[in-house]
């Protein structure tokens, strides 16, 4: 689990395994990327944005995915 604060908002971020997360795969198997839900409650839509998207920019797992991850057998 990881706290962010943006402007006085306060969130605690759990994982990606649950509703909300989709991993998708064409006829070959091969990914097609993988989306995700979130739910805020929060003082305004604008804070919400706020937060929202400088999780997105600090969030680890999307970075490392939107870069491509290199799969190598050990």
């Amino acid at each position: 689990m990881a706290d962010l604060s943006v402007s006085g908002v306060t969130t605690t971020a759990g994982s990606l395994r649950g509703p909300g997360v989709t991993l998708g795969f064409d006829e070959a198997r091969r990914s097609t990327g993988v989306t995700y839900g979130v739910q805020v409650d929060g003082p305004s839509a604008e804070a919400t944005g706020r937060l929202l998207r400088r999780a997105d920019e600090v969030a680890k797992v999307p970075r490392a995915l939107r870069a491509g991850v290199p799969v190598a057998q050990a």
